[in-house]
């Protein structure tokens, strides 16, 4: 018997409101459900601004370290982001899908990055989101 790889979903919880807050973890909450469908996952929400710090750095560490993939929704993005995202693909080594709604603001930091097991990503629905993160996540875990 196969064990499913684990993916690691990442967001923000930061400069919204309650209702749409609410409304933005439903979102993430199916997001996790469908891709249960294909791997283990756990979330991480970066859920205050300015985090950052050894303490985080090492928050980061770990729970990316118990992945093999990560997925970081940048709807709205975090301070935390390029850390999360360097922890990934440098310290973890591990394949990062970073995504965001087509009317979303990203950092060029994020939309712009180029590394050979990252790929930013426009998505229009979660189904979007899982199917690519099906296709990336195959071609770069050879």
């Amino acid at each position: 018997m196969n064990k499913k790889k684990t993916v690691c979903i990442g967001y923000s919880l930061t400069d919204f409101g309650a209702d749409e807050k609410r409304d933005y973890l439903a979102k993430m909450e199916l997001l996790e459900l469908e891709l249960g469908v294909y791997f283990q996952t756990f979330v991480f929400p970066s859920a205050t601004r300015g985090a950052a710090g050894d303490i985080h750095l090492r928050y980061i560490s770990d729970h990316l370290g118990a992945a093999d993939f990560f997925i970081l929704v940048c709807d709205y993005p975090g301070s935390d982001f390029d850390h999360e995202i360097y922890a990934a693909l440098h310290d973890e080594r591990m394949p990062t899908l970073a995504v965001a709604q087509h009317d979303k603001e990203v950092p060029d930091s994020i939309a712009c990055k180029k590394h050979e097991k990252y790929l930013f990503a426009r998505y229009d629905s979660i189904d979007h989101i899982v199917a690519m993160a099906l296709e990336h996540f195959e071609m770069t875990f050879k």
